[in-house]
């Protein structure tokens, strides 16, 4: 175990994904946490509302975008390797600007349209992340791989995004009012800016740690 921890670890790009997309995952897992309430609290919409609104808005949107994103991954693939950290970056850079204008634009159908539209670009990443994920762990590493990458993103962006959002949500209370919690998503959704930073370095070494995995260079090589 500890000898394919060290493997893992050389390979900086798989480093960089999984730091870059836990962090990112921060404000992705704080939004689906807290959507419902902030559209009620907001909007002063029912809980029958919002099921109906929110759902019909974003499911179809959620598998539309990771067949998509899966599509575009493997189009991209047969041009160039960085492909998948190429995919990532602009995802969930232009995720950030339409997720606030969700937030902050205090209109129900414009805020309805940029959930659709933040939804089809936050989940891109799904596809593309688990391929990149396989490519870099080679065929030996493949599901520990996974398997480390999977348990990463999930404690730090599932048990730190809710629970960030809602202390930050208390805090601004007092000043803000119902306005709090629309301020504190504003801030965990910033997250995706410091997963993008993680997403360039990776492409720094990428193709070199995927010929590593392949088996193409020495497996140890820095």
């Amino acid at each position: 175990m500890a000898s394919t921890l060290r493997t893992l670890w050389r390979r900086r790009s798989y480093v960089h994904l999984c730091v870059g997309l836990a962090i990112a995952a921060i404000g992705s897992y704080g939004q689906l946490a807290w959507t419902p309430t902030f559209l009620m609290r907001s909007y002063h919409l029912s809980t029958a509302q919002v099921g109906g609104y929110y759902s019909a808005a974003v499911g179809p949107a959620t598998l539309l975008s990771i067949f998509l994103g899966g599509a575009l991954n493997d189009w991209l693939l047969k041009r160039r390797k960085s492909s998948p950290l190429w995919i990532l970056t602009v995802t969930f850079g232009v995720t950030i600007p339409v997720s606030l204008v969700f937030l902050l634009v205090h209109h129900l159908s414009l805020a309805m349209s940029m959930a659709v539209a933040a939804t089809v670009l936050g989940s891109f990443w799904i596809a593309p992340s688990y391929a990149l994920v396989q490519s870099l762990a080679g065929p030996t590493l493949r599901a520990t791989a996974a398997a480390i990458f999977m348990m990463i993103v999930n404690i730090v962006g599932l048990g730190l995004g809710p629970y960030l959002t809602g202390l930050l949500s208390d805090a601004l209370s007092v000043r803000f009012g119902d306005q709090a919690l629309a301020l504190s998503l504003s801030v965990v959704t910033a997250t995706g800016g410091l997963g993008v930073i993680h997403f360039v370095m990776a492409m720094r070494t990428v193709e070199a740690d995927m010929a590593a995995a392949e088996g193409t260079i020495p497996r140890d090589q820095p």
